[in-house]
């Protein structure tokens, strides 16, 4: 334990985190946690008294739905310390929100549809460039929505993993295609564990907080996912460490239990980076430069340059390994970057960038001027005019 902060007796609270900050949603209001020192916390703002269900942190903006019911609300966070309110969504009865970068997706509270004798949710993206001055990017209609055996609506945590959007609630993963936010496509409506709460996405990976935590393989969509394992504990909130180490929340309520720590590092994985490439600078003919990448979970290794797929040859060696050892060239100058694979998944790492001075830069300031020359003739005794 690092660190605690002391956030009243507001009771049930939900963290969100982005950079360096956090929101913590809970009865007593939406609060902004300065992260930038883990072991000292501080509260940058505290938002009103009013009581949010859930919140969303994007790219200087947080977006926060009201309990009960209530316009979503969007805050500009652009001074962490000052947050204000810019605007609200219009959109009545949330049951999830979630934000990637300033594109906020907010989905609605089901409705009953008699021609088809079901209940359906319905998800909406928003641009929020300006917070201002929110944009209805496109809405997506006809999600099969969970209804609890009471007649209750089940609520809909949002999780974005890449291109994809996942909606889990109850019995059912909702799975929507969001590379283009003004075309949202629904690719599968998929089967899972009664009672599921929540769902983070690593990869093709799913773990899910439900009555017991669950791994679940996604490659296979939109067929259910297979159960790649689990743990009969029953968990209300999941999250995940690059080790597969994961933790919940856990007890009969989100207010009490225990804090199970469950290792989930045998089940299959997506690869992921722990140490990416960093860019360089060489003498044209000079020492060779090493890009290297360090992953958990790697089965393979491709470099590219410039974007494409590079091979072992006179000027690069080890192109697939986590070491490229590049021959600085004019040829060669330019980014470089590395696709890492394994059968549940990809992931790139980089860019890098190699910058090549010729050799008549003889002190690297990447001109060649008289300054060169003056230190070409100090060398071979040469005049200097």
């Amino acid at each position: 334990l690092l660190a605690g902060l002391d956030l009243g007796t507001g009771g049930r609270a939900e963290v969100k985190v982005r950079g360096h900050l956090a929101v913590v949603n809970e009865n007593d209001g939406l609060f902004v946690i300065d992260l930038g020192n883990p072991s000292l916390p501080a509260i940058a703002a505290h938002l009103g008294a009013e009581s949010f269900s859930d919140a969303a942190l994007g790219d200087g903006v947080a977006v926060a739905v009201p309990t009960p019911g209530g316009l979503p609300v969007v805050f500009n966070l652009s001074d962490p310390s000052n947050p204000v309110q810019a605007a609200q969504l219009p959109l009545f009865f949330q049951s999830g929100v979630a934000l990637d970068g300033r594109i906020a997706y907010v989905l609605s509270r089901p409705e009953f549809d008699a021609d088809q004798n079901a209940y359906f949710d319905s998800l909406r993206a928003y641009d929020l460039t300006d917070p201002a001055s929110p944009v209805l990017l496109d809405e997506l209609t006809a999600l099969p929505a969970h209804v609890l055996p009471n007649g209750a609506f089940a609520s809909s945590p949002l999780t974005i993993a890449g291109d994809r959007l996942y909606a889990v609630s109850g019995d059912k993963i909702r799975v929507v295609d969001i590379s283009d936010p003004t075309n949202l496509t629904l690719l599968a409506t998929m089967s899972t564990a009664p009672s599921s709460r929540e769902m983070v996405v690593v990869g093709n990976v799913g773990y899910v907080a439900a009555d017991q935590f669950l791994v679940l393989d996604l490659n296979g969509l939109p067929a259910d996912p297979p159960v790649l394992g689990s743990v009969d504990r029953i968990l209300f909130n999941v999250a995940r460490h690059a080790s597969g180490i994961v933790y919940g929340a856990e007890g009969t309520s989100a207010i009490n239990g225990d804090v199970p720590i469950i290792d989930a590092s045998a089940c299959p994985m997506p690869p992921m980076i722990t140490d990416p490439p960093r860019s360089a600078s060489a003498v044209a003919g000079g020492a060779p430069v090493v890009f290297e990448v360090a992953a958990a979970f790697a089965d393979a290794y491709q470099w590219r340059f410039n974007g494409v797929p590079i091979s072992d040859g006179p000027n690069y060696t080890g192109t697939t390994t986590p070491a490229l050892t590049v021959r600085p060239l004019a040829a060669t100058e330019g980014t470089y970057d590395v696709l890492v694979t394994n059968p549940q998944g990809s992931v790139s790492a980089g860019p890098a960038v190699l910058a090549v001075t010729e050799n008549a830069d003889l002190n690297g300031d990447g001109v060649v001027d008289l300054l060169d020359y003056a230190l070409f003739s100090a060398q071979f005794g040469g005049p200097f005019p």
